[in-house]
């Protein structure tokens, strides 16, 4: 049995299929039935979140039973005291890029453990499953690992460069060669840049799209606050606060998520 942390003993398999499972349900969703509505903060909700949020807070609630279970789609009940009052936080998001979902487009589906340790919360676990892609990228006690959804593809190294058929790469660059948010996922953004098909994602994220993406990729990604333009120093983050978030769970400040190969280069093209 391969298990999470070296503190957990949650099957990685178990969750590895329930997210198998949990990829078929959207994308065997007819693009027909996949409309999205408005919700009250301007962002798009499908049938579709709404289904998974409630399989997976259910699943989550018997995988993690010592954690507080946060989902996009139930976050506006509650606030960030009653969140951060926790001291392992379990986020995640049915759908992520469910604008994109419902035109038939890449998205992501994310989870990822917070866990606090000296004043902060470390990201320990992460999962994100790619349905157009074929993958599930995991964390777990034995490192970084790569499942298929289905039967169809080989990792081809151990950062997986298979999966490059996903990449409509560089669409907007930011300074010299800066690469930004080219995809309404934030997730598969954060994923491309620990893989290094992409350069780096800047992002004022959510907290379930970090803790996921960030959660997986913990040992190679590395995250900088870069708001302070008048500093060439930019500030590398270890862990995440409730002061870096707004009452809706988004960042308050641009970070930087960019594989550890790549950072110093993109440092001094930020500004």
């Amino acid at each position: 049995m391969t298990e999470l942390t070296e503190a957990s003993s949650v099957n990685l398999e178990d969750i590895v299929d329930f997210f198998r499972q949990q990829s078929d349900i959207a994308e065997q969703t007819p693009l027909e039935e996949r409309t999205a509505e408005t919700k009250k903060d301007g962002s798009p909700v499908t049938k579709s979140d709404l289904e998974i949020q409630k399989n997976m807070s259910l699943k989550f609630r018997s995988f993690f039973p010592e954690a507080f279970i946060l989902g996009e789609e139930e976050a506006n009940n509650y606030s960030l005291e009653q969140v951060f009052s926790h001291d392992r936080i379990l986020a995640f998001d049915p759908i992520d890029g469910t604008g994109d979902y419902s035109k038939g487009r890449s998205y992501a589906l994310s989870a990822g453990l917070l866990e606090k340790k000296n004043g902060v919360y470390l990201p320990t676990f992460g999962i994100v499953a790619l349905p157009k892609q074929n993958r599930i990228y995991v964390s777990s006690a034995a490192g970084f690992l790569v499942y298929a959804i289905h039967e169809g593809f080989v990792p081809q190294s151990e950062m997986e460069t298979a999966g490059s058929i996903l990449l409509t790469r560089i669409k907007e660059i930011k300074n010299k060669n800066l690469l930004v948010n080219y995809q309404d996922c934030t997730v598969k953004n954060i994923v491309d840049s620990a893989l290094n098909y992409a350069l780096s994602t800047v992002s004022r994220s959510h907290i379930w799209d970090v803790a996921g993406a960030w959660g997986v990729f913990k040992d190679s990604l590395e995250v900088y606050n870069i708001n302070n333009k008048a500093s060439k120093d930019k500030t590398r983050i270890f862990g995440l606060t409730p002061e870096m978030f707004n009452e809706n769970f988004k960042l308050t400040e641009y970070y930087v998520f960019v594989n550890s190969e790549n950072a110093e280069t993109v440092l001094k093209n930020v500004s």
